[in-house]
């Protein structure tokens, strides 16, 4: 065991942190979180962010509001923050996430909807996985190399 040394901070010293302020929050920003909230069509993790907010507002802990809604520290502050940057729309809207981008458009995605709950497969009563991209993938070029499909959506 070591000698403290004057004036060196210890780290490994559990030393008591101040708790965040409390979320500010006007009555009509509680009222359409609340309302939000009660949605039957609200995603659950999107009623997890407004508790978040909610309580915060209050005044709990990020730590003991973490315990009380069964998530991490780092949860809580990622909302926390996200409602201080961009309020509602900033807990709503999921912002874009990083990976490969779509490689359809919203109108093909809209016409295989479209094809697959007007249309049945050949000998079969429902689309498979794989009979619908049978169906939908492009046919071979013909002899001539000139592109032939029998793709309905184009």
């Amino acid at each position: 065991m070591s000698l403290p040394i004057e004036g060196v901070v210890h780290t490994l010293e559990a030393r008591p942190r101040a708790a965040a302020p409390p979320l500010p929050l006007t009555e009509r920003e509680r009222e359409q979180l609340l309302q939000l909230m009660k949605l039957r069509s609200t995603p659950q993790s999107v009623a997890l962010r407004i508790q978040i907010v909610l309580r915060a507002a209050e005044g709990i802990a990020n730590k003991v509001l973490a315990r009380q809604l069964s998530t991490t520290l780092p949860t809580v502050l990622l909302w926390r923050e996200r409602y201080q940057d961009g309020g509602l729309a900033g807990i709503v809207e999921d912002r874009p996430r990083s990976g490969r981008p779509k490689e359809i458009s919203a109108e093909q995605e809209a016409a295989i909807v479209e094809f697959t709950l007007h249309s049945t497969p050949k000998d079969a009563t429902h689309w498979s996985v794989r009979s619908m991209a049978k169906s939908l993938v492009p046919r071979a070029c013909n002899a001539s190399g000139k592109g032939i499909t029998s793709n309905p959506i184009g």
